[in-house]
């Protein structure tokens, strides 16, 4: 745990600035990947934000019982891992692509079959039109807050995988492309 983290947790209620309330709150999207990792929940929709509170319940998380249900959690396969960061890589960078180019594009081709497979995700909530679905409709109809929101969302999910799987011993220095 990093000691910002940790300055977190150990705040009063109440006593939080602003902007460490976004970041613990953002921290909870990052969550759910580790607790579906470890077969806690389902894998999350890419438009939509978890209920906070399920997702720590999920993992015990500030519970004494932490450490057993540590000791007896297991971690999905290499596989579902791998289609996991691809699928959150693709979704994430269509997600700015729309931010920053404002077109409509052919999304399907950006990912692939066994990923969804490997992960149970269905299209019908994740593309509209052939392009990326945010609500059911394709991300160029779109308000672009809410687009940015899906952004924000993904930005903290993609960091969650890319920190489980890869090199970086600080989660909050993962690199994600914002």
């Amino acid at each position: 745990m990093e000691s910002f983290e940790a300055d977190l947790l150990r705040a009063p209620l109440g006593t939080l600035k602003d902007q460490e309330v976004v970041r613990a709150t953002g921290y909870v999207e990052g969550l759910v990947i580790l607790a579906w990792a470890l077969q806690e929940c389902e894998f999350p929709r890419h438009d939509q934000k978890v209920d906070p509170y399920a997702v720590t319940d999920s993992v015990w998380f500030l519970s004494g019982d932490a450490d057993a249900f540590l000791q007896t959690a297991i971690l999905h396969g290499g596989a579902k891992l791998a289609a996991c960061r691809e699928l959150l890589y693709a979704v994430h960078v269509r997600l700015r692509d729309w931010l920053r180019h404002r077109k409509p594009k052919d999304f399907t081709g950006w990912i692939e079959r066994c990923w969804l497979d490997e992960l149970g995700v269905d299209t019908v909530p994740l593309i509209a039109e052939s392009d990326l679905a945010i609500d059911g409709l394709p991300i160029s109809t779109v308000e672009p807050e809410r687009v940015q929101e899906c952004s924000s969302i993904l930005l903290e999910r993609q960091r969650a995988i890319l920190w489980l799987l890869g090199d970086y011993p600080r989660y909050s220095q993962t690199p994600v492309d914002a």
